[in-house]
């Protein structure tokens, strides 16, 4: 997810945002991972307009979040003191402005949407930090939000503040390039997700999924800091997905979208311009590809093979 307006370098992973222009390379980078995933080592602004239009079927966007806190010292002081780890504080997460950050969604919605077939969904994550601007810029651009996800994070980490509520829940935006866009109504009725109590056999799909955090899914965690879960894309794709069809990440992060496309039988496009996130899709995909790789899904322990 290091990907930003042109104003703010991701490069400083530890605290205040670096101003300083970013280094954008020149030429996107295509690497065929496998027979399943294409990955493009590039900031998106280079590499969408390089994706063919109406070519992609799913889209799952993990955009930054803008999180504005203060007080950052003191408050890991305290986490530390607990025994957890510092709260989130990435440098390709700061913006200057909510201007700026409108405009940077503004910017990836545009290039996602161009590539989307017109049966084609985009799935966008986000806080109460950031999901009411891209709420926002979905509706002032006309396109329609088919309805929200809340992802009840069972195991959500403890609030330590007597000002805040604790935060156990994140919001999936899904929205829809025209009215033709595919739902698999029936199929994901039928199935039955063991581990989320919300959800039985027979019984439709609700708006509220509940699904441990990463925290819960050891055989899947990366040194990435804000990885989902595989059965979060999982569930994603068993709503909207297609047999054989693709899917496009402009925001690749960990690689997630393309363990859960492999399993679910769809090929994928990463776009990632961190160089160290990109090492690290290639390395997690290709212990997926061995059979090393495990991960706790919503249908228990389940090995994760290749979509050849």
């Amino acid at each position: 997810k290091p990907f930003h307006s042109g104003t703010v370098s991701h490069r400083n992973f530890g605290g205040a945002a670096d101003h300083s222009k970013p280094n954008v390379q020149a030429e996107p980078v295509r690497s065929v991972v496998n027979k399943s995933v294409t990955l493009w080592q590039a900031d998106f602004r280079e590499a969408l307009p390089l994706i063919p239009a109406n070519s992609v079927d799913v889209a799952m966007i993990d955009p930054p979040y803008f999180i504005r806190q203060s007080d950052w010292s003191m408050t890991d002081h305290y986490l530390a003191k607990n025994g957890q780890k510092p709260r989130f504080n990435a440098g390709w997460d700061k913006f200057e402005s909510v201007e700026e950050y409108k405009s940077f969604t503004e910017e990836w919605i545009t290039g996602v949407l161009r590539t989307l077939k017109n049966t084609g969904s985009m799935f966008i994550s986000g806080s109460y930090h950031n999901i009411g601007i891209v709420n926002y810029v979905l509706q002032e651009m006309g396109i329609t939000i088919i309805g929200d996800i809340i992802w009840l994070k069972r195991s959500a980490r403890p609030s330590i503040s007597t000002k805040r509520l604790r935060s156990t829940h994140e919001t999936i935006l899904w929205a829809a390039k025209c009215d033709k866009y595919r739902f698999n109504y029936y199929d994901v009725k039928d199935n039955d997700y063991p581990n989320d109590p919300l959800k039985t056999a027979g019984t439709q799909m609700s708006s509220v999924w509940q699904i441990p955090t990463i925290n819960q899914f050891k055989a899947e965690q990366t040194d990435h800091p804000s990885q989902k879960p595989l059965a979060l894309y999982r569930r994603i794709l068993d709503m909207c997905g297609v047999e054989n069809g693709t899917l496009l990440d402009p925001m690749a992060g960990s690689g997630t979208s393309a363990v859960a496309a492999m399993r679910w039988g769809m090929k994928s496009i990463l776009i990632e311009r961190e160089p160290d996130y990109c090492n690290l899709i290639k390395k997690r995909i290709g212990s997926v590809n061995s059979g090393k790789a495990t991960a706790t899904n919503d249908n228990a322990t389940i090995r994760m093979e290749a979509a050849e």
